[in-house]
């Protein structure tokens, strides 16, 4: 498991926020926080640190709450208008994930901010 955790972050440090239109994969940030739950810190905070910013970024609604689904510049910052229902699910649960492992009441509010 350690070898798929190290080949992961070298992907993801090497694409995820480097290029312009990629989604959201929000079943790796669960998988990130379920290794964090198994002592690796490094992947709780990568998954932790990702929530942050797509809360505080670019392709949260900020007026009805929830995600689009990618963003159209490299900074993140220009959302496409497009929302799907189940990444609204999927991310909202994630968030769950989050409160419960760090008590952490931004995440609990991030989940009902969704909905």
């Amino acid at each position: 498991m350690s070898t798929l955790y190290t080949h992961q972050v070298s992907n993801v440090r090497k694409t995820w926020f480097l290029m312009a239109g990629f989604l959201v994969v929000v079943i790796a940030l669960g998988w990130l926080i379920s290794q964090g739950c198994q002592g690796n810190g490094a992947a709780l905070e990568m998954a932790l640190q990702t929530l942050r910013r797509i809360r505080h970024g670019g392709i949260w609604d900020q007026l009805a709450g929830g995600v689009h689904r990618y963003s159209v510049d490299q900074r993140w910052l220009a959302p496409h208008f497009e929302k799907m229902l189940y990444d609204q699910a999927m991310l909202a649960l994630t968030a769950i994930d989050a409160f419960q492992v760090t008590g952490d009441a931004f995440f609990s509010g991030m989940a009902d901010d969704i909905f």
